[in-house]
């Protein structure tokens, strides 16, 4: 309290306008502990030293501000397919494959799809293969085993994200009907290690593609059809008649679901690299699981019909 000050004064309390302040001709480099300049509020619960030349916003009557807290939610793979109405699926040009013409591990990027088709957005996924140098030489696609890694896509691309998917296609030797190339989806995201379902290419003898779609419990859940009547399945040649192929997604009775499109790279790209991207366009009431393994049975068709090893390209 100050002199001659009415203890009866209910807080704040202020300094009157004749007190001497004790430490005003204090020396310059004598610290100050408890002084607070005349006619301004005390605060209450507050205790406070300032030296001269320092401020304190106490004594200016501020109010030092909370830090603002972001809280980053990460969401899981399956939240972020159930957002979306489709995919686009952009293969990466490999600068090494170029120069030597040998076949490098494929790495894909999927990006959000507009209503009309194109990509847009930040990637949202990663793919991945894993796979050795003999097998990408020398196997052709009906054998050529291999595994890929679907991860988050980090905001700088130079690493790879945490895993959400794993296919895992096994060597098998197959001939018409007999053995035919399957691939196993599994979610590995936070640690798991759950079988989501798997996609089987079965025998066709009109030549047509077809993409057999299964659940966790060996039901189909989808077909993916594409007509053999179409250029692109016969010529390989990079002009966009050649390059843009259309399927169709059709539920096992064979009722039209949705579409698939395998777009031209441009002419140009595709004469120097092979370098393929899909559009899908996710069918409606299509659960997070079933737009899974639809992206995994586009990669596997991928892999299956346009991947070449050297010696079938040449």
């Amino acid at each position: 309290m100050f002199p001659n000050q009415d203890r009866t004064q209910t807080p704040p309390y202020y300094a009157p306008s004749n007190y001497q302040n004790p430490m005003q001709h204090a020396r310059s480099d004598t610290a100050i502990p408890y002084q607070y300049p005349i006619g301004q509020p005390y605060p209450h619960n507050n205790i406070f030293s300032a030296s001269v030349g320092n401020t304190n916003p106490y004594i200016q009557g501020q109010i030092l501000p909370l830090p603002e807290v972001s809280i980053v939610t990460t969401k899981s793979g399956f939240e972020k397919l159930d957002a979306k109405d489709g995919i686009f699926i952009k293969q990466k040009i490999e600068p090494l494959e170029i120069i030597t013409c040998c076949e490098t591990e494929n790495k894909f990027y999927i990006y959000s799809l507009t209503k009309q088709g194109d990509k847009k957005g930040k990637k949202i996924f990663k793919c991945k293969e894993k796979s050795s140098f003999c097998v990408r030489c020398c196997c052709s696609g009906e054998c050529r085993p291999f595994k890929v890694v679907i991860s988050h896509c980090d905001e700088n691309d130079e690493s790879d994200g945490e895993p959400f998917l794993k296919i895992e296609r096994p060597c098998a030797c197959t001939c018409l009907c007999l053995n035919r190339p399957e691939i196993r989806i599994t979610c590995v995201e936070n640690g798991k290690d759950e079988f989501l379902g798997k996609v089987t290419h079965p025998f066709s003898w009109n030549c047509s593609i077809n993409m057999s779609v299964f659940d966790d419990r060996s039901q189909q859940k989808f077909n993916i059809h594409g007509n053999c009547c179409q250029l692109g399945l016969w010529c390989r040649c990079p002009c966009a008649l050649c390059q843009n192929i259309n399927f169709t997604i059709r539920t096992p009775d064979g009722s039209e679901l949705s579409r698939l499109y395998k777009r031209s790279n441009g002419c140009l790209k595709q004469t120097i690299a092979d370098a393929d991207q899909f559009v899908l366009f996710f069918p409606s009431n299509c659960t997070s699981q079933d737009k899974a393994l639809l992206m995994c049975a586009v990669l596997f068709m991928d892999f299956r019909y346009f991947e070449l090893n050297p010696h079938e390209s040449g």
